[in-house]
């Protein structure tokens, strides 16, 4: 091997080197970006007292407390659907994205493709479309 073989070599090696490097450090940040979640906790077992809360990067929230047994879906990673009876016919519907949360007493359907909600309104007898969150 000659001088100038082993010095292409050498600089092969840093080049490669560096882009892992670089790779490394870019996923690491993009990781770190995504921190969001929504998650349930119960004081007991049978899922009486329960509370949900919100997990966004550095702004940790209690959204709700005192429900009973909790589902908490994730429609997408910057959108949670949490579910919850207060008694019959009495339900919890919300929405809770990274920033700001919705409830809505009389939930129908949810689009997850243009995030268009669909509820009923009891009072005024008639169902209401709106957008949510984007």
């Amino acid at each position: 091997m000659t001088n100038n073989d082993q010095k292409i070599k050498c600089e092969m090696n840093f080049i490669l080197s560096s882009l892992i490097f670089l790779l490394m450090l870019f996923s690491i940040n993009t990781y770190a970006k995504d921190d969001f979640n929504v998650i349930s906790q119960c004081s007991d077992e049978y899922e009486m007292d329960c509370s949900v809360y919100r997990f966004s990067e550095s702004k940790n929230k209690e959204i709700i407390k005192g429900i009973k047994s909790p589902y908490v879906k994730k429609i997408n990673d910057n959108l949670f659907y949490v579910k919850s009876s207060c008694g019959s016919p009495c339900k919890i519907n919300l929405f809770i994205s990274r920033d700001e949360d919705d409830y809505t007493g009389e939930y129908i359907s949810f689009n997850e493709k243009n995030y268009c909600l669909i509820e009923s309104d009891s009072k005024k007898k008639d169902c209401i479309c709106e957008k949510y969150f984007f």
